[in-house]
């Protein structure tokens, strides 16, 4: 074969082999292009359109308009932008794909409520921060406080462990040193002359809204000095009848942060302490005898802990090592569960709208000891009269019951402080003393200082129980003078009657 005829052959074969590949690339992938948009229509340009799992990608003109090659099948396209939410879309083997995406700022149109009237978000960015409902479920809370942790603007929100209680709230850091710095309430347009929301079930709440600045006191006066909390629960909705059931269930566990000395180092710790109190005659703390700690640690008083302690001279020689240590804390708590069930019920028609739900909440805590009950009921009736008339109802029940557990326990001039919780006064006891003696009785003064007393079994010998009963309820009537006579367009009367029993 000449060289002549074998070129030829080469370049045959290369040509076929080029019209296979772009048969089968034509055959596996398609064009497909379209136009990205925003929400009010306007085009996007710079808009990242890729296809997904792949490195095929392009980017949106002034138009607009995309256009790219993606693969046959199930292909989707993954859209990103600056000031917009991620997308993903399905292709489905079309060849025109439209794509309108939400910008992220969006918020800023959110209607909210101030002292007069409502406004868009983006005109008070400033002065007004809240939550919707979406964001005050998008975890497990047991009260409306909790859900706003985290989640507003300039406001502080404490936590507290106990169930049953809710931490404290300030509105731009604390305003008095002396008077009180809490906010005040407002629910569904009644000023609360006391009490909270934490009697609220966050279920049966629509918004969160908080006026932060001057926007608060414009109406409320001196009450809004602290900021206001103004809060607007579920109404009923024109349309079909809507069941809806949440159920949740929570775990929490303690996580201590603060490290506790263990039995050796705690004893070493007091030797010095004695050491150092009355140098003349004691030893140092790094060179103990076993008469001076008989001493030290009240050996007569509590022959358990100094029994324990005396593993330490087995051998004649201290040996801290062998004392061992009670987990006072561990016999204390417990994993907190928390279940929250709320059954709700809504419909109407244009003319009269209503709202209904039942709520129960078991929530316990992770000392022993510490539970709260709650049962809620909420009914909401809305009627329009007349295009010019309208009134309503508001009924809000709370039944609470809570074992609320040792409190402000004072745990001894050694630690030099007084606990709140139970758990904070295990944290006092003493680490080798142990809670029982050879006999199984429970050691009263373990350690044998009168001023410590045990926490062990305290549950059983003391209960601090607090019921509670708030009703909250309000009829409004509300008169539009626009729908009277066009002169008087924009113009509303409302008129509020409302009553409240103290928690």
């Amino acid at each position: 074969m000449n060289k002549k005829n074998a070129l030829g052959k080469g370049v045959y074969l290369l040509t076929f082999l080029l019209l296979i590949s772009f048969s089968s690339f034509s055959q596996n992938n398609f064009k497909v292009s379209g136009k990205v948009t925003d929400e009010t229509g306007k085009p996007v340009q710079g808009a990242t359109v890729q296809v997904k799992g792949t490195t095929i990608a392009t980017a949106t003109i002034a138009d607009g308009s995309y256009s790219l090659m993606a693969p046959s099948g199930t292909s989707r396209l993954v859209i990103t932008s600056v000031g917009f939410t991620e997308l993903e879309v399905a292709i489905n083997n079309k060849s025109e794909v439209n794509i309108p995406i939400i910008s992220t700022a969006s918020s800023l149109q959110d209607v909210v409520v101030i002292g007069y009237t409502t406004v868009k978000r983006k005109d008070v960015t400033g002065a007004v921060a809240g939550i919707n409902q979406k964001e005050i479920r998008s975890r497990p809370v047991s009260n409306a406080l909790q859900a706003m942790q985290g989640k507003v603007a300039g406001v502080d929100i404490s936590s507290n462990e106990r169930p049953g209680q809710v931490g404290s709230i300030n509105i731009r850091g604390v305003r008095s040193l002396t008077a009180s710095n809490s906010p005040l309430f407002v629910v569904d347009g009644i000023p609360l002359s006391t009490g909270g929301i934490d009697y609220l079930n966050p279920n049966d709440i629509e918004t969160i809204d908080v006026l932060k600045d001057a926007s608060a006191t414009a109406i409320f006066g001196s009450r809004g000095a602290n900021g206001v909390v103004i809060v607007t629960t579920k109404q009923g909705k024109a349309g079909k009848t809507q069941i809806n059931l949440y159920s949740a269930v929570s775990f929490e566990t303690i996580k201590d942060w603060a490290p506790i000395m263990t039995a050796s180092e705690y004893i070493d710790f007091r030797r010095w302490a004695v050491y150092y109190s009355n140098p003349t005659g004691r030893p140092r703390g790094d060179n103990p005898n076993i008469t001076n700690d008989r001493d030290i640690f009240l050996a007569t008083s509590d022959p358990t802990a100094w029994k324990n302690i005396a593993q330490g001279w087995a051998t004649g020689t201290w040996d801290g090592s062998k004392v061992s240590n009670t987990d006072w804390t561990g016999l204390v708590s417990q994993t907190g569960i928390t279940t929250d069930h709320t059954l709700s019920v809504s419909g109407g028609t244009k003319n009269i709208k209503a709202y209904a739900s039942f709520g129960y909440l078991d929530n316990k805590g992770t000392s022993i000891g510490q539970k709260y009950t709650r049962y809620s009921g909420k009914t909401s009736v809305d009627i329009e009269a007349t295009d010019w008339f309208s009134m309503g109802a508001n009924i809000n029940v709370t039944h609470g019951t809570q074992e609320f557990g040792q409190s402000n326990t004072v745990i001894g001039s050694f630690v030099g402080s007084s606990a709140t919780s139970i758990y904070g006064s295990a944290r006092g006891l003493f680490k080798w003393a142990l809670p029982y003696d050879s006999a199984g009785k429970r050691i009263i003064y373990p350690g044998g200082d009168v001023a410590i007393k045990t926490v062990v079994d305290e549950w059983k010998y003391t209960q601090d129980q607090r019921v509670s009963l708030r009703a909250f309820g309000s009829l409004y009537a509300q008169v539009n003078f626009g729908n009277i006579h066009p002169v008087l367009k924009g113009l509303k009367y409302r008129f509020f009657i409302s009553s409240a029993t103290a928690p």
